[in-house]
């Protein structure tokens, strides 16, 4: 909650005691509105409070692209991944390479196949791209 007595303070008065005013932030962990001839021109605010109000907006912002992704399945607008990645390719002139030269399990040093490591980054071609995992459902745009 806002305390207008010590939250509200004129630029002037901050940069006077600036250094109060930084423990003042650390401690209260609220945030500091700076007038400008009375008029509210900036906000000061703590990093760890800064932060964790980043964090509070990055949820948000998570947890509204899952209900709009449950609202998109209640109302029938997803379709499967391999429907969507077919069209596009064929809208956009892309057309999958065969690959003659498969990448094959590294051998130990023992001369046994490891298995590969699914985690692994693959370096792509301009004109390849990971195959869609099968059973995906994407929305579908409208």
């Amino acid at each position: 909650m806002l305390n207008i007595a010590k939250d509200i303070q004129s630029l002037t008065t901050f940069r006077r005691s600036s250094g109060d005013f930084m423990k003042q932030l650390r401690k209260s962990k609220r945030p500091m509105v700076l007038t400008v001839n009375g008029k509210a021109a900036a906000v000061v605010q703590d990093a760890e409070a800064y932060q964790r109000l980043l964090d509070i907006a990055a949820q948000a912002d998570a947890m509204e692209g899952i209900r709009q992704g449950l609202e998109d399945e209640k109302n029938g607008r997803l379709r499967p991944a391999r429907e969507f990645f077919a069209e596009f390719e064929a809208k956009h002139g892309i057309h999958e390479k065969k690959n003659t030269n498969p990448v094959r399990p590294a051998q130990n040093l023992r001369g046994k196949r490891e298995p590969m490591n699914q985690n692994r980054a693959v370096k792509l071609n301009d004109t390849e791209r990971p195959r869609p995992v099968t059973g995906v459902m994407l929305p579908v745009a409208l």
